[in-house]
């Protein structure tokens, strides 16, 4: 059985999930809130091997060096990922690296409710069992009228069925009616935001 710890140690993955964000590029979506709020506390969900999080880390400093968020909280299931991503992002200040298991109660992991102004999850959310229980826990550590930066796979890229596919894990969601792939429509998403609050 193929183990995505070892896929990811061989870089394939990180290499994997650039390619991916390569396709959607959020800088300046990233860049007019960090403008609009230049204190922001961003909390990553699943940063994993940093693909995402490169990218918004430059879109939110400028070219003086000056940073536009306050604090930025990497987190990852994996502490193991962290050593990678202290060594790439060592020249951005006011990193922190936690475990985070978004399926689980966030309080009971030490997270602070309502503490963060900006949640990212760049191709991790659908790899829950439950959207509903993953959502809720995401909307916990989200403060009022605050945001979700969500990227995901989406029904017409399929590809990623055949490279992900032999992972168990992307299969977590076939309990919540995610049989053929684990990524759903942008419309399926919008309902599950509602119904989770």
């Amino acid at each position: 059985m193929l183990n995505l710890r070892r896929f990811a140690s061989r870089d394939g993955l990180t290499q994997f999930y650039v390619a991916l964000d390569h396709f959607t590029n959020c800088s300046k979506f990233i860049a007019a809130l960090g403008h609009e709020n230049p204190l922001l506390r961003i909390l990553e969900i699943g940063a994993g091997t940093g693909g995402a999080t490169a990218p918004i880390l430059k879109a939110l400093t400028l070219e003086n060096g000056h940073r536009m968020y306050s604090k930025y909280t990497y987190t990852d299931i994996f502490a193991g990922v962290f050593m990678n991503a202290r060594g790439r992002f060592q020249d951005y200040s006011s990193l922190e690296f936690k475990t985070l298991d978004i399926t689980k109660d966030v309080v009971e992991q030490g997270f602070e409710e309502h503490r963060y102004d900006l949640i990212v999850a760049s191709n991790v959310l659908h790899a829950t069992g439950s959207l509903f229980d993953t959502l809720t826990n995401v909307r916990k550590l989200l403060g009022p009228h605050r945001r979700v930066y969500l990227q995901e796979l989406n029904l017409v890229i399929q590809m990623c069925n055949f490279i992900m596919g032999i992972l168990p894990g992307w299969w977590l969601g076939e309990s919540n009616g995610r049989i053929l792939q684990p990524y759903i429509s942008p419309e399926r998403w919008e309902q599950e935001f509602r119904n989770a609050g």
